[in-house]
């Protein structure tokens, strides 16, 4: 946000036959290769891609009603061993919409106050988002 020549990009991509979605950052400018301050050989600069398993994020959204609530408002989710969070504002483990993961029983029990929106990245979760 300080350098309006300077844009963070997020991709996702699926790739089914994988059974996975791939996120991949970078930087970019539009202004050659100078507007995000230093010497740069290309306009966009790809910092990794990271591949996540669609089958653990699909079993998750299936089973627990935090995750589907959670799945409302995030696009980019990054799921570890004990929470999920969106990779849109950082790591997932040190930002606003990490969650730590339910177990058992209390995965299954609603949030109160759960609204109804729809999913956005419902093309992760398969055809339907079911």
């Amino acid at each position: 946000p300080g350098n309006p020549l300077c844009w963070s990009v997020l991709t996702v991509a699926m790739q089914e036959p994988r059974a996975a979605y791939v996120t991949a950052r970078a930087t970019a400018t539009p202004f050659g290769t100078s507007g995000c301050g230093s010497a740069r050989t290309a306009a966009v600069s790809w910092e990794g891609r990271v591949a996540h398993s669609l089958p653990q994020l699909r079993e998750l959204h299936a089973r627990d009603c935090w995750v589907r609530g959670w799945m409302q408002f995030g696009r980019v989710p990054e799921v570890g061993a004990e929470t999920i969070g969106d990779l849109r504002y950082g790591q997932s483990d040190a930002n606003f919409t990490t969650m730590r993961l339910k177990r058992g029983p209390a995965a299954a029990a609603c949030p109160p106050h759960l609204t109804d929106w729809g999913v956005p990245r419902v093309e992760l979760l398969g055809a339907a988002g079911d």
